[in-house]
């Protein structure tokens, strides 16, 4: 995963993924999705921004993510994360055939990385390996590559980098939502658990849920922080409280330490 709050990944981690198991019932839409979000983490000072792109045949072209990170604003220090994914969407399926990730890093600065990855489906059409191009002039030269192994209610993401196991992801899901989530980073003689979360939800319906999106994508869209397209309710972790605009959609939430998100469609 790129550095993403432990916050920002509470509010991703949502969605129940045994819902994937109704395979290919239906093919991705995002009519009426939002356009824009933003997630404000109070306790370290991180606002997350995404702006989506959806194509003229409604599916999702394409995500802009930045992070700014105040944490050491006091000691003149204000770090700027940012990049794009620009995927290859498949006419036939709705489904993105591949995708170009532009990173830059702004804790190592601004430094900028380019991948290109294809990305590979079961029968079902749930995404089972996203595999990052070797030796593309310009572009970084040992992009890793994920596989994606679903199975019941678990899903497991093991992330490859120069041939060698590198990070471990684990989604459980009960009754219609994800439960438990958690990553582990290799150490060589096995695996460091880097964090876990596990979760409950309040009533409100969340805003990027499409049955065939969240059959084909769900854990990669989990994996790669890119939001929750996925939940069909919104979380009520650290006390959030959603607000519901004209439109009948939720427009913004907040808890009462003073994390916010919005939703602009």
């Amino acid at each position: 995963m790129k550095r993403i709050s432990v916050f920002f990944l509470a509010l991703t981690f949502l969605y129940a993924c045994s819902k994937s198991n109704n395979a290919g019932s239906s093919r991705p839409d995002v009519t009426g999705f939002p356009t824009a979000s933003s997630l404000y983490d109070a306790a370290n000072h991180i606002l997350n921004l995404r702006t989506y792109l959806y194509d003229s045949s409604q599916n999702l072209a394409g995500v802009f993510f930045r992070e700014n990170d105040t944490t050491n604003v006091g000691a003149g220090i204000f770090t700027v994360d940012s990049g794009s994914y620009r995927f290859h969407v498949d006419p036939a399926t709705n489904l993105p055939s591949g995708y170009l990730l532009d990173y830059r890093k702004g804790s190592v600065g601004g430094q900028t990385v380019v991948e290109s990855h294809l990305l590979y489906y079961n029968p079902q059409h749930q995404l089972i390996k996203d595999s990052g191009l070797l030796a593309v002039s310009g572009q970084n030269p040992n992009p890793p590559t994920k596989y994606y192994l679903p199975a019941g209610n678990t899903i497991v993401c093991n992330t490859f980098r120069n041939g060698s196991a590198s990070q471990k992801d684990t989604l459980i899901s009960a009754n219609g939502n994800l439960v438990y989530a958690a990553s582990y980073l290799s150490n060589g003689s096995g695996w460091t658990k880097a964090f876990s979360i596990s979760y409950t939800y309040s009533t409100a319906a969340g805003p990027f849920y499409n049955q065939g999106l969240s059959n084909s994508l769900c854990a990669f869209l989990i994996v790669e922080g890119i939001g929750d397209f996925l939940s069909g309710n919104l979380t009520n972790n650290n006390g959030f409280t959603w607000v519901v605009g004209g439109n009948g959609k939720v427009a913004s939430g907040s808890t009462p330490n003073g994390d916010y998100a919005s939703f602009t469609y």
